[in-house]
């Protein structure tokens, strides 16, 4: 998560199957970033829609499985994370190049376990290419990058649509159960959690 709050630009994430699509697309929006996702059992018109609302920005991360983003044209992505390995050079070098078009800058990131450093000698030595180790982000940057990427969904919630309806609920619970306000916010602000923790302990190193 941490890798995709801390980009600037559009990011594509690319993942192997169309369950990891969804499940990442759902983490995603849990932890407060907006993401839409592309795979195969999506019709054509959720495909269209999901790639307009990445055009425009307003989902800033697009998870997509490498068949449904085959030919696909996008311009200011500028991050590209590999959450699955690729199967071969081919394909990652199909991937890599969705960002940094156009003669701006962009960057490719590969997660991998230690038990996958296999793949990553074999795209050094193809490639001839020597990749970057990043620096796994402390508890306190993921944190409060969480803190932010909430307050921000809470401003995009504002802003989108007619929340007056909320309004006269929220108004009407305070007064009948003779509550706080802020008590009820914070309530509601679990339920927009969900059974995810908003904040992480330190992390053991890998």
């Amino acid at each position: 998560v941490e890798l995709i709050t801390n980009t600037q630009g559009r990011t594509i994430v690319f993942v192997e199957t169309k369950r990891a699509a969804e499940q990442l697309e759902d983490f995603l929006y849990r932890s407060s970033i907006p993401a839409t996702s592309i795979h195969g059992d999506r019709t054509q018109r959720e495909r269209e829609d999901a790639l307009a609302s990445f055009r425009a920005g307003r989902t800033p991360v697009l998870v997509a499985t490498d068949v449904a983003a085959r030919g696909l044209d996008v311009e200011r992505v500028s991050h590209v994370v590999n959450y699955d390995p690729p199967r071969n050079t081919e394909v990652w070098v199909h991937r890599v190049g969705r960002c940094g078009r156009a003669g701006r800058d962009g960057e490719a990131i590969l997660l991998l376990t230690p038990s996958q450093r296999k793949v990553l000698r074999i795209l050094e030595k193809e490639t001839r290419q020597k990749f970057q180790p990043l620096e796994i982000p402390s508890a306190e940057r993921i944190n409060a990058m969480r803190v932010r990427r909430f307050k921000e969904r809470i401003d995009l919630e504002r802003q989108r649509r007619d929340l007056s309806a909320f309004r006269e609920l929220v108004e009407s619970y305070v007064k009948e159960r003779e509550v706080d306000a802020v008590e009820v916010a914070i309530a509601l602000a679990a339920m927009a959690t969900g059974e995810e923790p908003l904040f992480v302990d330190d992390l053991a190193p890998v």
